[in-house]
């Protein structure tokens, strides 16, 4: 069995003669044995598709303004200054930043120049930190929980509770007041809500 020819630009299945489906419009280069697409004249870029550079001793294919990419910022020479006796060259209005050629910060009250954004290199700086100083607000820390007696029904709790609130230790009475009388322990541990629970106690 025949193997299907295979185009000759891709490893696809030829279909269009010796083309695939994708291929089917492009031709190759004219230069012998080269397997590339044609860009131009019957060319490709690697035998004269593409123009090459101007710029003398340059063999690299134009980009921009008949010139390659390494050459093409050479291709508008910068102006000096027009202020007289100044080598500097000139960044806007025909002068340099000295003699009027640069605009000043944006920024009440600065005299410096403009360096970027319309700011002076401090300026733009410090404009740069105010989002990230609003994300470092202070940070409120949750208040800790009051702990009352009345919160649990469980005598080991509430002898912990007032082992803490005081140095001295107590000792469980027959009435569950811990040393203390009855009244006082109502006032000193108990939430205004619940002095009703307190007092149905041993009753």
């Amino acid at each position: 069995m025949l193997s299907p020819l295979q185009c000759a630009f891709c490893p696809k299945v030829a279909i269009f003669g010796n083309k695939c489906l994708e291929h089917r419009y492009r031709l190759r280069c004219s230069a012998q044995s080269c397997l590339n697409q044609v860009y131009a004249r019957n060319l490709c870029v690697k035998h004269g598709g593409k123009p090459l550079c101007e710029f003398p001793g340059c063999s690299r294919n134009v980009r921009r303004h008949g010139r390659c990419c390494i050459h093409m910022q050479n291709h508008q020479e910068r102006k000096l200054c027009a202020s007289p006796g100044c080598d500097k060259f000139a960044t806007s209005r025909g002068s340099c930043v000295r003699h009027g050629g640069g605009r000043q910060c944006k920024w009440e009250g600065c005299t410096h120049y403009a360096r970027q954004g319309g700011l002076c290199v401090s300026h733009f700086r410090a404009r740069a930190a105010i989002p990230v100083l609003r994300q470092l607000a202070p940070i409120e820390l949750e208040r800790p929980r009051e702990v009352w007696m009345s919160d649990s029904n469980d005598m080991s709790f509430r002898s912990s509770v007032l082992e803490m609130a005081h140095p001295t230790p107590f000792v469980p009475t027959n009435d569950g007041s811990y040393g203390l009388t009855r009244d006082a322990m109502i006032q000193k541990y108990s939430r205004p809500s619940s002095l009703q629970w307190l007092l149905t106690q041993n009753t």
